[in-house]
């Protein structure tokens, strides 16, 4: 499962990496009021970012509670 997970996390960064928002993300890092001046929606393309990196965040949370899960028997802190 963490293989797939990771294998899941470089596929989507890949796919983010070329296309439209890539270029985009990639201009708004280097200077962001030229990338807004050339009609880059900057406002739009770091809510993306921004969507993107909490939901692998969210996956990788799943993954360590669930190895937590199995490693202790137990979700919350109180059973250690």
């Amino acid at each position: 499962m963490g293989l797939a997970a990771t294998m899941a996390t470089i596929a989507i960064a890949w796919a983010i990496h070329r296309p439209r928002l890539g270029t985009a993300l990639f201009a708004i890092h280097d200077e962001q009021d030229v990338a807004e001046v050339l009609g880059v929606p900057t406002l739009g393309c770091k809510m993306a970012a921004f969507a993107v990196s909490c939901a692998l965040a969210g996956v990788a949370g799943r993954y360590v509670s669930t190895v937590d899960l199995f490693r202790t028997g137990c979700l919350t802190h109180a059973c250690r």
